[in-house]
């Protein structure tokens, strides 16, 4: 079942940290292109979230989270988090693929 997705305010810091990031080393136009293709891809999530993979539960707040690739590309370099709600979805981070998701993780906004 299809599920509206919620974007928590520390994913909206991610996303604009990346967004920033982009802007420096690519173009404007590439970071808000970079932004909105993610933004997108997050508001996806919601058609199958079930579908995506947990993550690997090391801490209590990492337990029942769930992880989707985004970003350009047929290379997916960020990692989504996200949680699955009774009445939506929420993407609580966003990392590059490379950052360790358990040292990173705080779902508390």
């Amino acid at each position: 079942m299809a599920l509206p997705v919620g974007i928590s305010a520390k994913a909206k810091s991610d996303i604009i940290r990346n967004a920033f990031w982009w802007a420096r080393q690519h173009s404007v136009f590439e970071a808000l292109e970079w932004e909105a293709v993610v933004v997108q891809q997050c508001i996806d999530i919601g058609t199958a979230p079930e579908s995506y993979s947990l993550v690997a539960a090391t801490t209590a707040e990492s337990r029942g989270l769930r992880e989707a690739l985004v970003g350009k590309g047929r290379h997916k370099k960020y990692r989504a988090i996200f949680k699955i709600e009774p009445l939506r979805v929420v993407v609580v981070r966003l990392f590059g693929g490379e950052q360790d998701v358990a040292t990173l993780i705080n779902t508390t906004d």
